[in-house]
């Protein structure tokens, strides 16, 4: 790492963290040196493989995917914890797909989520029959081979937060706690938090990130009540259909629509 750390060490921290909503007063500010050559790290280890792959004459029939777990919020909207956020920083990663002869080179819009990755790859490789039908993920293949085809597009993705639950005698964790639940459409996104005794609704986010990509402004829901119902419709269908504890709870069942009419 530190032959890439160079690259960035004589950098001011408002030099590198420039997104508008970045506190650099945050203690883990200071290593966003290190981050970034962590990430120059990987991008010319991803290029080796790339390499090893024309070398033994694999380009042409290889799929290649570049993806990651969760982004890292680096100190954008003040928050230490780098993942389980609804923040874009953390939902949005890269899911980059090269596969010579098969897909033309384009940026697609098509929203995909962890669950989606493993049977839209097995589409990809003709293998979409095979794809088990308990899997709760979709093939979005369609859209990597025509952003026109016949599978219908996603209209937003969940956002799941749980977390520990009652521990037995030993201190094993036996159960959790699904804390907040969300949707993630292509312009908005939407985050509900519950108390974990009650289920009353302790804290919202509402942002419109076409007209506000930073997620500066949180929405206040008494103000947007169409958009509101609209997504968390779309929401309760989604946590309906995958039997979430949510769903089978009807968790502030009278602001999500798990029924529809």
């Amino acid at each position: 790492m530190e032959e890439d750390y160079v690259h960035y060490q004589e950098y001011a921290l408002a030099e590198l963290l420039v997104r508008p909503n970045a506190d650099i007063s945050l203690g883990k500010a200071s290593r966003v040196g290190y981050y970034f050559a962590a990430i120059t790290g990987v991008d010319r280890a991803f290029g080796h493989m790339l390499e090893a792959l024309e070398e033994l004459g694999l380009t042409e029939n290889t799929l290649v995917i570049f993806s990651a777990d969760h982004g890292e919020t680096m100190c954008s909207q003040g928050m230490v914890e780098p993942s389980n956020s609804p923040y874009a920083e953390s939902m949005n990663v890269p899911f980059l797909v090269r596969y010579p002869g098969k897909l033309t080179p384009r940026v697609a819009h098509t929203l995909l989520s962890s669950p989606d990755i493993m049977p839209t790859l097995l589409g990809l490789t003709g293998l979409g029959e095979l794809i088990p039908p308990t899997v709760q993920g979709r093939d979005l293949s369609p859209f990597f081979f025509d952003e026109n085809g016949e599978t219908d597009s996603p209209s937003g993705v969940l956002y799941l937060q749980n977390i520990d639950g009652d521990k037995d005698a030993q201190g094993w964790v036996r159960d959790y706690i699904p804390l907040a639940r969300g949707w993630k459409t292509h312009r908005y996104t939407l985050a509900l938090r519950i108390d974990r005794r009650d289920c009353n609704l302790i804290k919202s986010l509402l942002f419109d990130d076409l007209q506000d990509p930073y997620q500066q402004i949180n929405l206040p829901l008494s103000e947007h009540p169409e958009i509101v119902k609209e997504l968390c419709r779309q929401m309760g269908q989604k946590l309906k259909e995958i039997e979430d504890p949510w769903y089978t709870e009807k968790v502030l069942s009278d602001l999500i629509v798990y029924e529809e009419e």
